[in-house]
């Protein structure tokens, strides 16, 4: 795979976790700013996504909130879609294996990272609660660099209308989340910090993070913009695979026309795709997210429009990269995920 690489100037070193955490909003009007968590625990054979956002509106004052949902996987027939009831009665026993709770809103603090009331993001801690669901988390330390899923002068000089990054990669959560009256230890679950940076959120989406093993993983943002003249065009794929070291492809905003993205046009398909090449490699991605595992999410934009975010942490992908031989695609892995695929799709 010595052909997949990134060019040296394009490699950051690891980014600290105060400048990847730390606030990028200046006090403009009509921003979006997002801080995600999203880990796979083993032990509880469940994945977790705890989402936190500022939101400057074009009326209005700054404000953060958020949510956190968890993704148990269990036998098919008995997992069920997120309810309004969740818990039984005054043991507050947990019902459904997938849901979610809201935190806030509040005004927006002066923290230099981002905190709303009991939940904190902060340099290697994660805490919160909300009604019937608290969390006290530790990471570890940022051992890999950033994966620029735009390309890095997207993210560092804000050229487009919303960027998103893998800050953290790889990385171990440990701690206790408490759901109703059941607790939950949570033991080197890995996953991934990742921030969003923009005006507010697209027209349509899907978006995939896949821990592929060892430091390898698969990150995948694919949307329709809502500005004038881009809400026209086809879902813009924008991917990075990190294989052994080395991301592919080397420059984002220069393959991404390469790269061909299917997009359900309603809630109740569970499936899209995207497939690409770049250089001498090609990849074809596979994304299953059965509606019994998902949630389904209400966004509101900093220009007060509305979006709905269906999202699991427990979805499958199934990815085939080849590389071109003698003018011949031979595959060269294959990659079946089952149960533990991050992803989520958006609609207007």
């Amino acid at each position: 795979m010595q052909k997949i690489r990134s060019k040296p100037e394009d490699s950051p070193k690891t980014a600290t976790q105060e400048n990847i955490l730390s606030k990028r909003f200046q006090g403009s009007t009509e921003r979006l700013e997002v801080w995600y968590d999203t880990f796979t625990d083993d032990t509880n054979n469940a994945g977790f996504w705890i989402h936190h956002e500022l939101i400057s509106p074009t009326d209005g004052d700054p404000y953060v909130h958020g949510w956190i949902g968890y993704f148990f996987n269990s036998p098919i027939n008995d997992l069920k879609t997120a309810a309004d009831q969740r818990f039984d009665g005054k043991n507050k026993k947990l019902n459904n294996a997938v849901g979610f709770e809201r935190f806030g809103p509040l005004p927006m603090s002066r923290s230099p990272f981002f905190e709303c009331g009991d939940v904190m993001v902060a340099p290697n801690v994660r805490k919160g609660k909300t009604e019937n669901i608290t969390w006290e988390l530790t990471t570890s330390e940022f051992h890999d660099p950033p994966v620029f899923t735009f390309g890095r002068l997207a993210w560092e000089k804000e050229i487009l209308p919303s960027c998103q990054i893998v800050g953290g990669p790889n990385l171990n959560y440990n701690g206790l989340i408490k759901i109703g009256s059941q607790s939950f230890k949570i033991s080197n679950a890995k996953g991934a910090l990742s921030r969003i940076y923009g005006h507010g959120n697209a027209k349509r989406w899907g978006w995939l993070h896949v821990d592929l093993g060892d430091s390898d993983m698969l990150e995948v943002v694919s949307a329709v913009s809502t500005k004038p003249g881009l809400e026209k065009l086809k879902p813009l794929g924008f991917l990075q695979l990190r294989y052994k070291n080395q991301d592919w492809p080397s420059n984002p905003l220069v393959s991404f026309p390469f790269f061909k993205t299917k997009l359900p046009g309603r809630q109740s398909d569970n499936h899209w795709s995207i497939s690409g090449k770049s250089g001498q490699y090609r990849i074809n991605v596979r994304i299953s997210m059965p509606e019994n595992r998902c949630v389904s999410v209400d966004y509101t934009d900093p220009d007060g429009h509305k979006a709905v975010c269906v999202n699991t942490e427990i979805g499958d992908a199934d990815i085939y990269l080849e590389q071109k031989i003698s003018n011949r695609w031979i595959l060269i892995r294959h990659w079946d995920v089952k149960n533990s695929a991050h992803c989520e799709m958006g609609f207007r």
